[in-house]
């Protein structure tokens, strides 16, 4: 069958599903490494074997036959015979796709209401997939309030890099909080009137990639406004219905 484009939508279902192949592994086979050098996979690899494996396979997105456990086992097989390694690399090799993520923030600009419909614009974003794979040093992202101001009298939100200093187990639901420092401006001043720049701990219960923080932002940013938007409407209306009643009891007064 021949290839067609509509197979490259499939990469991350297909990545999703050879991941655990992907995992580090710290049981390495020295005894095979040394006898037999292999090559290293990394996601740039990884993609550019998928599509010379779809050429020369002739997989076709379209086919209702698609058999993705099968794809998967004949593709692991073809990359063994390509002298391959799948130890000590990372699991997360999911091609992150920045013109998908463009095209979702962009499409955000016309968007005057937030509904479930959006939905589906989650899935064409970069996420941390595995979390656990994070370490002290990331950057990651969290979600800052601003209050509002006499620009823009309802309140809005903007992504804020932070950096993880510690990870630890919370035991609650199998889940991990990570630590970082939030630095802020003293508000107390020494004799000299110096100002100081403080830091205090602070948890971020879910790290968010950048683009999923612009895009959270942007979604609470449209909601926000929405409400405010709706309550001048609304304000406006009472407004004019109260004119239209004094000049309605005027009339009649006059009369």
């Amino acid at each position: 069958m021949p290839e067609t484009k509509d197979f490259k939508s499939r990469w991350k279902d297909v990545l999703i599903a050879l991941k655990h192949l992907f995992k580090y592994s710290d049981t390495v086979d020295t005894a095979a490494v040394n006898t037999a050098p292999k090559k290293i996979l990394d996601q740039a690899t990884v993609e550019q074997e998928l599509s010379n494996f779809v050429k020369i396979k002739g997989y076709s997105a379209n086919d209702p036959n698609f058999d993705i456990e099968n794809f998967r086992a004949e593709f692991t097989q073809y990359l063994k015979e390509q002298n391959y390694t799948f130890e000590a690399i990372d699991a997360s090799l999911i091609p992150s796709e920045d013109s998908k993520e463009e095209d979702v923030l962009k499409s955000l600009k016309n968007v005057r209401k937030v509904t479930e419909y959006l939905n589906d614009n989650v899935t064409e974003l970069s996420v941390f997939v595995d979390t656990t794979k994070m370490m002290p040093g990331l950057v990651c992202y969290v979600i800052e309030k601003i209050p509002p101001t006499a620009k823009k009298p309802y309140v809005t939100y903007r992504p804020v890099p932070r950096v993880i200093t510690q990870i630890h187990d919370s035991g609650v639901n199998g889940g991990t909080i990570f630590f970082t420092y939030n630095h802020k401006i003293s508000t107390s001043q020494n004799f000299n009137g110096a100002t100081n720049v403080v830091s205090e701990d602070e948890v971020i219960y879910s790290p968010l990639t950048k683009e999923h923080a612009d895009y959270i932002c942007k979604l609470l940013n449209i909601q926000s406004r929405q409400v405010y938007t709706k309550y001048l409407k609304e304000k406006a209306k009472q407004e004019q219905l109260k004119l239209r009643t004094m000049q309605q009891n005027l009339i009649e007064h006059k009369r």
